[in-house]
């Protein structure tokens, strides 16, 4: 799957290696730890990397990030759930999905208990993904997706009561799935809060899909138009003219009506 480029080959690609890997232990640091690493890149030349690591990692991965969408029968309305909360690197707020350490539970435990814990919702995991890094020229930092939908009609869900731990601030904010990238937009242009990237790229994911189905939708429509008989209306114009229609007879009813009385 590797493409080939001009100025290195495959084979020097897969030759950078790690040659001497450092802890920088830095006093007074409870949960990370600075690390100084010697490498030799694809051309042989030898480098140095600084980099940082959580101390908390006690599995494979270091954290769970939750996709957490309320998902109503009734209505047919689906809702993301996201958090605001102060980040101190940032000195501000920002727009986050649920998240969390894993301690001695799997990646799914994990992230039922910070659901609940952060939002107050009781939800059912849908899918979890392979372990995926966080932020690779920085850290090591990895963590997983977890999809869960969280069922809007049930008695847990109606008033979802957060159980946040001492020194946490989280508000909860819902964005409407199908115009989430317009609100998560308008939100920050309000709060003036960042927002974290794996919200961003989803919201975005989003919004190209929606623009992608119109455009299939649209395609769709112009190809059936073009198997109508001439002088035939276009099937999309049926439910507008059937409601001018309704309008005209609603109103020719109501003016019967009046000069009965």
């Amino acid at each position: 799957f590797l493409s080939s480029r001009p100025t290195s080959s495959t084979s020097s690609f897969l030759m950078a290696k790690i040659v001497k890997n450092e802890a920088q232990d830095l006093p007074g640091f409870r949960w990370l730890r600075m690390r100084k690493l010697e490498y030799t890149d694809e051309a042989g030349k030898a480098r140095i990397w600084e980099m940082c690591e959580r101390t908390t990692r006690k599995g494979e991965c270091d954290a769970v990030e939750i996709l957490p969408i309320i998902e109503n029968a009734e209505t047919g309305k689906k809702q993301v759930v996201l958090v605001t909360q102060f980040r101190p690197p940032l000195g501000t707020h920002c727009i986050e999905f649920p998240a969390g350490l894993v301690e001695q539970e799997g990646a799914g435990a994990a992230a039922l208990r910070e659901l609940k814990e952060e939002t107050g919702y009781v939800g059912t995991t849908k899918h979890v993904s392979p372990v995926a890094v966080s932020d690779p020229g920085l850290t090591n930092a990895n963590l997983v997706l977890v999809h869960m939908s969280i069922d809007a009609l049930r008695a847990e869900n109606r008033n979802p009561q957060p159980q946040l731990d001492d020194g946490e601030f989280i508000q909860v904010v819902l964005l409407d799935l199908d115009h989430m990238y317009g609100q998560l937009l308008s939100l920050m242009h309000k709060t003036k809060f960042e927002v974290d990237k794996s919200v961003l790229l989803f919201a975005y994911g989003q919004q190209v899909e929606n623009l992608e189905r119109m455009e299939l939708t649209k395609e769709a429509r112009q190809k059936e138009s073009a198997y109508l008989p001439s002088g035939a209306l276009p099937p999309a114009l049926l439910p507008t003219l059937s409601a001018l229609l309704g309008m005209t007879l609603g109103f020719t009813l109501a003016r019967w009506v009046a000069r009965q009385h």
